[in-house]
């Protein structure tokens, strides 16, 4: 296990980077569209779960990828 391993880069993330800033942008969009706040609640909890978990998913050491999949599926 070297440090390789340990280190967090930005190209890591930029995949679930990329799927918050879509769903927040969606919701936002939705939102002032139809006038509706729950398509900001919606689609912001959304973007901010996928971002969690495919983040954990991506920065976890190969030993404890089950826990970023677990997290992503609840």
């Amino acid at each position: 296990m070297g440090a390789k391993e340990n280190s967090l880069h930005f190209k890591d993330l930029i995949v679930p980077i990329i799927l918050l800033v879509a769903f927040w942008g969606i919701a936002v969009n939705f939102w002032q569209i139809k006038d509706r706040i729950f398509f900001l609640y919606n689609f912001c909890i959304i973007g901010t779960s996928l971002f969690i978990g495919f983040g954990l998913y991506e920065i976890l050491p190969r030993r404890q990828k089950p826990i970023g999949r677990k997290v992503a599926v609840t």
